[in-house]
């Protein structure tokens, strides 16, 4: 059932409606769409959905302090606060935002996950707008980085505003990392004048670092849970990691930091190990572990291919694609067929409706305002993989001109994604990969070779980066890259001379309306 609530009138009003799967705010016809993720659980359709936040497999464990922490700022008397949180992939943030968004529902929140809309013009639509006082909503921005001069503008506009006219607004913004100083943390909080009222809103004043689930038997129960999930879901016995002190060699490695830092490693295993055996649990890194599955989602898109007659090679590379762009609108997916069917050599099973049936039936999907949108493959380091695998092994494939063509269909979400793969791959080898990988697949040394400098996703990037002449889009891109890393410092600064190539450019263009000094 659809609710709406409504103060002021006209362009003068924000307006919040909802229907227990999304929340619609709007002003001036202006609509940001938000994702209620905690009322879109569902049973698991594939080894992937046991993986995916959304689908709520396990109980949330380890975070009992951080969801206390969370509720007290929900709760706080003060109407509008902002909080962020880092966390490097796979250590739960959008879980516990999950968890806290079912929470406030309970107690008359609105909540959920900024999905689509303008932002930018929303914030311009509601500067002098009237905000439904007796409606609190709960807005969490993943991968807040992308979105943070926006999120600049829309605090400067809410602190500004005298007590009574401020809505009942948290902000809870995700990402991976935040220097102190430079990035996107500094634009989202930079000031604008002598006022530092934005300040205020920021609670606590530098983003909070997700800690590591610190319980051994917090780390075996999540094990445990996935596995037996999975066994569940194929129809296999039941399986179960080593009870503690049945296998001290077992619970050393359970004491490894990584595996604490972040949970969706302990998931991973334990789907792994639940399919070949205890023998391989907790013997892989990351990417290991990454590229098995990867395989598996590939095996299982040939199988569909070959149940439905269609050509596996362009299926795989569809998906990949959609994966590469962050996901594809319903009204687009026949258009992207069309246009990667036209530049592959590939003349079986190239129909494109039994293709987009395929699609539909392989890719993760969510409403969206009416329409569907369908998603690439998540979590994210095993869609990255994916795509790194089926992308870069592809003889037919011209990879610098797909790289144009996602930018065409999706500048920003195929750069966030390039970012992304490049942060997972730029950490030390020794947190990623094992000398002897113990599952012998073909592929298993492919991750060594797409560490560091050798990631294909860096010399995509490069080409994109190269290829954009607009500012915006370049200095989103910008306030996305983190720095901890000589490799990810050094291309932050190409992205910076590439800034200062345009800004000089569109500075030579219009030398009267354009100010260099003004541009950054």
């Amino acid at each position: 059932m659809q609710t709406i609530s409504q103060d002021g009138s006209g362009n003068n009003a924000v307006q919040i409606t909802g229907d227990g799967n999304s929340v619609t705010i709007s002003c001036g016809g202006i609509v940001l769409f938000l994702q209620a993720k905690h009322s879109l659980k569902r049973e698991p359709r594939s080894d992937l959905d046991l993986l995916r936040p959304e689908t709520r497999l396990l109980k949330i464990l380890g975070r009992e302090s951080e969801m206390a922490s969370l509720t007290a700022w929900v709760d706080d008397p003060r109407p509008v606060l902002a909080r962020g949180i880092i966390g490097r992939a796979g250590s739960g943030k959008t879980r516990l935002a999950i968890e806290l968004c079912d929470v406030a529902a309970e107690h008359g929140w609105r909540a959920g996950f900024l999905d689509s809309g303008d932002l930018q013009a929303f914030v311009e639509a509601q500067r002098t707008a009237m905000w439904p006082q007796h409606t609190p909503i709960l807005v969490v921005v993943d991968y807040a980085a992308r979105r943070a001069r926006a999120l600049n503008a829309w605090l400067q506009s809410l602190a500004r505003r005298a007590d009574p006219a401020r809505p009942r607004l948290r902000l809870l913004l995700l990402e991976r990392h935040a220097t102190p100083g430079e990035g996107w943390w500094e634009e989202l909080s930079r000031l604008h004048g002598s006022d530092d009222s934005l300040y205020d809103l920021l609670e606590p004043s530098e983003p909070m670092s997700l800690p590591p689930i610190s319980a051994i038997e917090q780390r075996r129960a999540l094990l445990g849970g996935v596995m037996n999930a999975w066994c569940r879901l194929n129809g296999k016995p039941v399986m179960v990691p080593p009870a503690a002190g049945a296998d001290p060699q077992f619970d050393h490695r359970l004491t490894d930091p990584l595996l604490a830092a972040e949970p969706l490693h302990l998931l991973m295993a334990g789907l792994v190990a639940a399919k070949h055996g205890l023998a391989t649990l907790l013997s892989l890194g990351r990417l290991d572990l990454a590229i098995e599955l990867a395989c598996w989602e590939r095996d299982r898109l040939t199988r569909l291919a070959s149940d439905r007659g269609i050509n596996e090679k362009l299926l795989l590379h569809l998906v990949a694609c959609i994966t590469l762009c962050r996901g594809v609108e319903r009204s687009e997916l026949r258009a992207l067929i069309d246009e990667e069917r036209a530049v592959l050599p590939y003349e079986r099973g190239i129909e494109r409706d039994p293709l987009a049936e395929a699609l539909v039936n392989a890719l993760p999907a969510q409403g969206e305002h009416g329409s569907l949108r369908y998603n690439g493959l998540q979590p994210d380091i095993i869609g990255e993989t994916f795509g790194l695998l089926v992308l870069t092994t592809n003889p037919d494939l011209d990879q610098m001109a797909l790289i144009d063509r996602c930018r065409e269909r999706a500048p920003a979400r195929t750069a966030q994604q390039l970012v992304l793969t490049i942060q997972d791959f730029a950490r030390p080898a020794a947190e990623l990969v094992t000398s002897t990988p113990s599952l012998r697949r073909p592929e298993a040394r492919l991750p060594q070779a797409w560490l560091g400098e050798g990631n294909p996703a860096l010399h995509w990037l490069d080409h994109l980066v190269a290829g954009t002449g607009d500012l915006e889009r370049l200095m989103t891109i910008s306030d996305q890259m983190p720095r901890y890393t000589l490799l990810l410092g050094e291309r932050a600064m190409l992205i910076l001379h590439r800034i200062t190539e345009v800004v000089r450019e569109l500075a030579a263009a219009r030398p009267d309306a354009f100010r260099p000094d003004l541009a950054m």
